[in-house]
């Protein structure tokens, strides 16, 4: 089988990571790696360390390579250094700063029960937001707008990583 030109979303919690890995209806195959290892089931209700936070979860990135389309990840600065240390690109997603945007995170935390994470970001909304958009090593910055989701631009990541010959070779999983 042909390895796949696998491209790492970094996307901020509710942009529809989740969604879209379970109700795929696109032509790509996807994977949330946070979902996968840490179902939101389990979420906010333990005290666990969670095997997302673990340092395996790096070489589950790479595992991913070329086996996937899209590898979804939320934005942990531990993990995003782990992903610039072993020069793997990464595109980010996250919500527009404004009152609008705000607002309508708040109700998608509420609407899928985890206000328990709202509660630990809201008051870092605007300092979240910027962390990411400064993030030059992020090969692209998508920013979504009011009612916007990851599924509304999926496509169009997929055409610009295309274009700009995402990911180089390099990037392939070591054996």
């Amino acid at each position: 089988m042909e390895k796949k030109n696998t491209i790492v979303v970094s996307a901020m919690f509710c942009c529809g990571k989740t969604f879209l890995y379970h109700n795929n209806q696109t032509l790509y195959s996807i994977i949330d790696l946070d979902e996968e290892l840490d179902p939101k089931s389990n979420r906010g209700k333990s005290n666990k360390v969670s095997h997302i936070m673990r340092k395996d979860y790096l070489s589950k990135i790479k595992e991913c390579l070329g086996e996937y389309d899209f590898v979804f990840i939320a934005p942990r600065p531990n993990v995003l250094q782990e992903l610039r240390s072993s020069k793997i690109p990464y595109v980010s997603v996250y919500p527009e700063n404004t009152p609008e945007c705000y607002k309508e995170w708040e109700k998608r935390n509420k609407d899928r029960n985890s206000e328990w994470l709202w509660n630990a970001c809201k008051n870092y909304w605007s300092y979240l937001l910027n962390k990411m958009k400064i993030d030059a090593y992020a090969k692209k910055h998508y920013i979504l707008k009011e009612n916007e989701y990851l599924s509304d631009i999926i496509d169009r990541i997929h055409h610009d990583c295309c274009d700009l010959n995402y990911p180089p070779p390099k990037c392939q999983p070591q054996s």
